[in-house]
């Protein structure tokens, strides 16, 4: 038995033996790094024009299309975009009212096809137009003449199965509005949506409200994000910030985080139920600012535009670039260095 029991332990030790320098413990190695970049391609714009990339920098290519929505529909590849109609001028021809038109635009020849012309919604100050859910439904910020608090629309849509073109199949309808206007000390206040983005499953809208007096722009602060049930209306302050981007698993809302001051502070992430706050990025130094945070198809990383700021010479010069980062957290990479200024649209 004692025989028997020694070379049972010989082979044991052998095995162990080979796992270890498998692994490379035996030789002071570790396991292979995956340096494989995030699925998809991220979306940007340089010097006017749109181009797109792999999450590593490489294969950049240009495009036809000068100002894309940020969002691109996955499988039929067309772009959102809208446009701002004139509908009434004044006694001097200036324009007093425009109407907001939403087109699509495919990406691979620049096609325009117009999906809205509802002349009783009028455009919006920013003209900020989505793909909602999976990309089943569009939506846009708009006003009603005469009420000046910004709502946000949204329409199904669907492709012919024919053409492939893209079509509404419902008119617009009012998803939520920023609320009535309010008079405070004999001053008219109203509330903008300045950015919003939907749930995964569609059921939830997290948009930037900024209040501001009737007549003037930009808007005051604060800056808050809100997040809506569309089911069943309830409406809640998120945190304090702009620009929201909910992941595509519907986890996180990435968003740009404030200074108590209101200014830029930086990428951060939070939680829907408004736990869980993580700041990826902050200002400071040479970093002016860090906007447009848009995730990775699998909501492992985010990419946005950082502003960087040079003296050189006593002038003061800003450069985009666009940069990734984990969504946990780490290293920042920039991606655009090499072709100068660049903005984020979106990845996908």
């Amino acid at each position: 038995m004692t025989g028997k029991r020694k070379w049972t332990q010989t082979l044991f030790a052998l095995a162990l033996l080979t796992v270890f320098v498998s692994g490379g413990v035996l030789l002071g190695k570790k396991p292979p790094k995956d340096d494989s970049p995030p699925p998809g391609r991220i979306y940007f714009i340089t010097g006017g024009a749109a181009g797109s990339m792999l999450a590593d920098g490489s294969d950049k290519r240009t495009s036809e299309l000068s100002q894309p929505s940020y969002l691109l529909h996955n499988e039929n590849r067309w772009f959102l975009d809208a446009e701002r109609s004139c509908l009434e001028e004044d006694a001097e021809g200036n324009c007093t009212n425009f109407i907001m038109e939403v087109y699509a635009v495919r990406e691979f020849d620049g096609l325009r096809v117009q999906l809205t012309d509802d002349e009783s919604i009028f455009s919006g100050a920013n003209g900020r137009v989505h793909w909602g859910k999976d990309d089943s439904f569009i939506s846009f910020i708009g006003i009603v003449k005469g009420d000046y608090a910004e709502r946000i629309y949204a329409a199904d849509l669907e492709f012919d199965a024919v053409t492939g073109l893209p079509r509404l199949t419902e008119a617009p309808v009012e998803v939520l509005s920023g609320g009535p206007l309010v008079e405070v000390d004999g001053v008219t206040l109203v509330t903008d949506i300045n950015s919003f983005a939907w749930s995964h499953d569609g059921t939830q809208v997290v948009w930037e409200r900024r209040i501001r007096e009737l007549g003037f722009r930009p808007p005051s602060d604060p800056k808050d994000l809100m997040v809506t049930d569309t089911l069943t209306g309830n409406t809640r302050l998120l945190v304090a910030g702009i620009e929201p981007e909910w992941s595509p698993d519907g986890q996180r809302i990435a968003f740009v985080w404030l200074y108590d001051s209101g200014g830029v502070g930086g990428i951060a992430t939070i939680a829907p139920d408004g736990n869980h706050y993580l700041e990826l990025t902050t200002n400071g130094a040479r970093i002016f600012s860090d906007i447009q945070p848009r995730w990775s198809p699998d909501s492992g990383h985010i990419a946005f535009t950082r502003t960087t700021l040079s003296n050189k010479g006593g002038r003061t010069t800003f450069f985009n670039n666009i940069s990734r980062i984990p969504a946990t957290g780490g290293k920042t990479k920039i991606l655009t260095d090499d072709i100068g200024n660049a903005s984020a649209l979106g990845w996908r």
